[in-house]
């Protein structure tokens, strides 16, 4: 089927399907909100919104019945999910048809969402006879240690329109078998089906007997009532999902009143498909991914690098496939694409499809399929010669960007190259191939596939950028918290490859750290995906970076700045946060000096992750001048076009009566030739033309020459550079400036007093193992301890050149690689080219590593 045929009634077939559920009739009829069926178009039910002042009744009604369900053991707990398991097997079909109506998936995709729920209390029901602790031997004589574990009171889910029942299931099964109660924000989009799963649980209750009231409570509304459920005092933890936007909202909100937050957000997802791939196989993996779900999942294949040896094929039958996949009705068998969600998600998918021809792209596919007020659309496959801007911006739409690669360590390279994603594919039969995708030097998503595409529901992993030193990504799904423990111990490892029960228990061994540290890593995906939060200490991955405009400002106190860049992974002293605060506040650019390798560069790419912000680097070099950092004439472009327009110029200035005249008209050619087509900008004029703002990283700006430092202070003084074709162009918005120095040269002092002045230094001991600590996922904390007081000895040596930061984190990756538990003589001496960097330093410190180890 290419287009909906005549489409059935869907508010007739709501009606009965949520009476059959039993709904009550007065909870969708009568209300202000308009509820839009994707599959019509047409107006389902009318629902009526939580007044902002009953979402704190609903939630202290949760508290009093987390109160009282907190001292039921967990075993009967598991009871009600169980009998709440038997509801939704009863319901199946039903609840599914609710799904496809509202949210406009297709019969197997509903049906497979309520399954979805079946599994996970099946789940639930398991761990809650699994909530145990260990007995931890200790140093000290009739003493012993135990870990226990307890609940953490109401927790607020926050769900979105693309899996609407699914995501409560997560959250909820397990909250109540770990004894908390829950509060439930759903989709502005998709509120019926939140009614029919709370009909649905409320039955379960009345079988189960002897549950408090207010366990489980439905709020309606917008974003004034989402704000009221993440700001309230009593619920201490939110998870939510949708877009990037909101978790920039809700992040900061949360952080500010010391709550934790399970944030599932956005990805822009690629696939590999390599020399080896089996095309068969990657073609169907690929087709799924990419067109499932009308392209709505955070999870969609939307980039696709294509070795050149197999482009022309692959890419021919993939143009086929997007050809001929029937698109209508998601109730019709045989449909394989449903509508999108809204008119909203219609005009993303048609702006971004005109950026990407805009930007040279071929565009196959992506037209509109007429169905009255509903929005069907052809998925698009769009051919890319690079990655460009719309490219890396997520549309949440089905779009498949597809691009042709050469080396698979440029196109893993292009894969990571993104500001956001989640999940990763790569399509081989060569082992070496899949080990180095999977491998630190390969995708830096939390989910890495191999010969299968990346939107499966099988499995959750952490987000990317998830330890590794370099920027978290918006959309983490950050695990912690529904569970919390009472005594931790800090070095607990995990072991992927123990039973459901022992990886339950180190999970939260590894989770609950008493020194406070990060314990991150893709070993935890799959057990994550299934019980996400068990510890009340520690999160197990970063949290989403705030944005600058979002509801809580990082730069609204010192504090405030820590813990911002913190969650994107740089530790910040007091020194360097204080610096930066009043930078951003009394807008003026700050020069950070110290030597190579302490963080200079790293905290301006962190301070652009944590605000959403775009970063704009220029390197300085001897010799940097005007036109290198500012702008250029596209000469080559100016003399094609004059050879172009040569033999016209004849007929341009055949009628002109004089030399004057035909003067003239040549002049007013050369203004053509230095216009804006012309121009190439370079990063200072990039920085200036940024309307919402950036962050531009001057670096290195010792190395260049005194005359490009006075030119620099010139642009810094107004934020505006003069073209002389052109004009003044002037910044909307002034970009937050970093300048680094290594100290090569002396700054002039003009420049030193245009900035605020950061000097960092080589960090003291403890500051030192919480950034290993937060860099290096997998790291112990006597392995930190140990290489960090053993980098801090040889800094107290005559070397010719002392380990830096930068070395002191290498070294953590390579001991850790090297599944080191501490230091001994021999790994010292294996690795000891890693913090080194000369040999005679490598060859004076040999001798004497067995005294430095134990002399630390």
């Amino acid at each position: 089927m290419n287009a909906p045929a005549k489409i059935a009634s869907a508010k007739t077939e709501a009606a009965d399907v949520l009476k059959r559920l039993g709904v009550a009739e007065s909870l969708w009829t009568g209300g202000d909100r308009a509820v839009r069926s994707p599959v019509t178009g047409e107006v389902m039910a009318n629902v009526h919104d939580t007044p902002v002042a009953q979402v704190n009744a609903a939630v202290e009604r949760a508290h009093e019945a987390f109160l009282t369900w907190r001292n039921v053991p967990a075993p009967r707990r598991g009871e009600l999910v169980r009998v709440f398991g038997e509801e939704l097997r009863a319901a199946k079909a039903d609840l599914a048809r609710v799904v496809t109506l509202e949210a406009g998936k297709i019969v197997s995709e509903a049906l497979g969402e309520v399954q979805e729920m079946i599994d996970i209390c099946d789940y639930a029901v398991g761990l809650s006879r699994q909530l145990f602790g260990l007995t931890i031997a200790t140093e000290r004589p009739d003493h012993r240690m135990m870990e226990t574990w307890h609940p953490l009171g109401v927790v607020g889910i926050i769900s979105a329109f693309n899996f609407p029942v699914a995501v409560w299931s997560w959250n909820s099964a397990l909250a109540f078998v770990c004894g908390d109660a829950c509060v439930w924000k759903p989709s502005e989009k998709t509120p019926l089906t939140a009614l029919a799963v709370q009909a649905l649980f409320e039955r379960a209750l009345a079988k189960f007997g002897d549950a408090p009231e207010g366990l489980s409570a439905v709020i309606i509304g917008g974003r004034d009532v989402g704000e009221a459920l993440v700001d309230h005092p009593k619920v201490p933890l939110v998870s939510a999902t949708g877009s990037t936007a909101m978790g920039r909202a809700v992040g900061p909100r949360l952080a500010q009143r010391f709550a934790r937050a399970l944030l599932e957000l956005g990805g822009n997802n690629a696939a590999i498909i390599a020399p080896t791939a089996d095309l068969d196989l990657a073609i169907r993996g690929v087709a799924f991914a990419a067109m499932g779900t009308a392209g709505q999942r955070c999870t969609t294949l939307r980039r696709l690098f294509v070795h050149e040896s197999h482009y022309d094929t692959f890419v021919g039958n993939l143009k086929a496939a997007y050809a001929s996949v029937p698109v209508g009705d998601p109730r019709e068998t045989g449909t394989l694409v449903g509508p999108l969600i809204d008119e909203a998600s219609f005009k993303g998918f048609q702006a971004a499809l005109a950026d990407a021809k805009a930007a040279g792209g071929k565009v196959h596919g992506g037209e509109r399929i007429e169905a009255g007020e509903a929005f069907y659309v052809r998925p698009a496959l769009v051919e890319m010669d690079a990655q460009t801007d719309v490219v890396k911006r997520e549309t949440f739409a089905p779009i498949l960007y597809v691009m042709k690669y050469r080396d698979l360590e440029e196109a893993i390279a292009l894969q990571n190259d993104v500001p956001q994603g989640l999940s990763s594919s790569i399509f081989t039969n060569d082992m070496r191939e899949a080990e180095l995708f999977i491998s630190a030097r390969g995708s830096d998503c939390g989910i890495a596939n191999v010969n299968i595409g990346p939107s499966g529901r099988d499995r959750r992993g952490v987000r990317r950028r998830e330890g590794d030193g370099r920027r978290p990504r918006g959309g983490l799904r950050q695990l912690e918290g529904l569970y919390a423990p009472g005594h931790q111990h800090p070095e607990l490892r995990q072991d992927p490859a123990a039973g459901p029960g022992r990886q339950l228990r180190d999970q939260a061994g590894a989770l609950a750290s008493s020194n406070g540290r990060l314990r991150r890593g893709r070993a935890l995906g799959t057990i994550a995906r299934f019980f996400p939060a068990i510890s009340k200490a520690v999160p197990l991955t970063v949290s989403t970076p705030a944005a600058a405009n979002s509801g809580a400002d990082p730069f609204a106190s010192v504090d405030a700045l820590i813990q911002g860049l913190a969650g994107v992974g740089y530790i910040a002293s007091r020194r360097i946060a204080t610096a930066l605060y009043m930078a951003v506040n009394l807008q003026k650019p700050i020069l950070v000096e110290g030597s190579a390798g302490v963080g200079k560069t790293e905290l301006a790419l962190s301070t652009a992750t944590m605000l959403g912000q775009p970063l704009i680097r220029m390197q300085c070099y001897e010799g940097l001048d005007e036109s290198k950092a500012l702008y250029e004439w596209k000469y080559g472009k100016q003399l094609l076009y004059t050879q172009i327009l040569k033999d016209r110029m004849g007929e341009a200035l055949a009628d002109a009566k004089s030399m004057d005249a035909a003067m003239d008209r040549l002049h007013g050619m050369g203004d053509l030739f230095f216009s804006e087509p012309f121009l190439e900008p370079r990063p200072l004029m990039q920085a200036l033309r940024q309307d919402d703002g950036c962050i531009l990283l001057i670096d290195e700006v010792d190395k260049s020459d005194e005359a490009f430092e006075a030119f620099l202070l010139e642009v810094l003084s107004a934020y505006q550079v003069s073209v002389p074709e052109l004009g003044v162009i002037k910044a909307k918005t002034p970009p937050l400036v970093f300048l680094t120095s290594n100290n090569v040269r002396d700054l002039g002092d003009a420049l030193k007093r245009r900035c605020l002045h950061l000097h960092i230094p080589l960090p003291e001991a403890a500051l030192e193992e919480k950034i290993v600590a937060s860099r290096v996922p997998g790291v112990e904390a006597k392995l930190t301890r140990e290489l960090v007081a053993f980098v801090q000895t040889l800094r107290t040596l005559d070397l010719r050149k002392a380990p830096s930061i930068s070395e002191t984190v290498d070294w953590a990756r390579a001991l850790v690689l090297l599944n080191a538990d501490s230091l001994d003589p021999e790994m010292v001496r294996d690795t000891l080219n890693v913090i080194l960097k000369f040999e005679q330093d490598i060859a004076a410190i040999e001798p004497q590593v067995v005294e430095l180890i134990h002399r630390r």
